[in-house]
């Protein structure tokens, strides 16, 4: 999937903090900022992230698809 930090919404990014915030350690010595997450962690964290960019895909997708029926009925309301 695509780059999670290139997303079109930011708002959202709280749905992965929220993610990784259930599985972290609770020690700043350990914390995902400063050390590769590894084994289930990372696997947990790269699940979210492709959580995340599909519904951003679904997002864009279904903004397009709603922008092209709009633009179809204005033509067809243009016809008349």
């Amino acid at each position: 999937m695509g780059n999670f930090y290139s997303a079109h919404d930011p708002s959202k990014i709280w749905l992965l903090k929220a993610m990784s915030n259930l599985f972290s350690t609770g020690s700043p010595k350990y914390s995902s900022k400063t050390a590769n997450l590894t084994g289930n962690e990372r696997q947990i964290k790269d699940g979210c992230a492709d959580i995340y960019n599909a519904i951003q895909k679904w997002t864009k997708t279904n903004r397009e698809g709603t922008e092209t029926i709009t633009d179809m009925a204005n033509i067809r309301i243009s016809l008349l």
